[in-house]
């Protein structure tokens, strides 16, 4: 067990931090993705933790993102990655955040309560923030029989 900081955070926490933009999903994907794998994660659970991190990192983006590519003022997003306990846990924060607590679209919201175990998307403190936690399916990933 990794030594835990006051804030939940570990020792072991992978952090990515990014420029605001809407083009650098790809890099949270990628790298949400790669940890998914080397965890075992079965591709259809991969692919699912694809979808969330597109959904709740779109939502810390706003609607501005889409306004302006490469605009300095749009903020950071930082993103830990952990697994624990088999699980794959994301936290995500954008600072500064540009204006009133963002929220997903209702469709968004419900595939994320099928897809994820659990998530929250919030503003604190003047950020804009989220977690997300996934396991496995039991019967997918490494261990998983092959298809007949």
């Amino acid at each position: 067990m990794s030594p835990t900081t006051g804030d939940g955070q570990t020792d072991d926490d992978i952090v990515l931090a990014f420029p605001a933009w809407r083009t650098n999903l790809r890099i949270a994907r990628m790298a949400v993705s790669s940890v998914a794998a080397d965890a075992g994660f079965g591709l259809e659970d991969i692919e699912d933790l694809r979808v969330a991190v597109t959904e709740l990192c779109g939502a810390l983006l706003g609607p501005a993102a889409d306004e302006a590519v490469d605009d300095d003022d749009l903020g950071r997003i930082e993103l830990r990655l952990r697994i624990d306990a088999g699980d794959v846990v994301l936290l995500g924060r954008r600072d500064p955040a540009p204006g009133p607590a963002p929220d997903l679209d209702p469709i968004a919201r419900e595939l994320l309560a099928v897809i994820t175990d659990h998530h929250i998307l919030e503003a604190v403190d003047g950020s804009w923030g989220f977690s997300l936690r996934k396991g496995p399916t039991p019967g997918s990933g490494e261990g998983a029989p092959d298809p007949v």
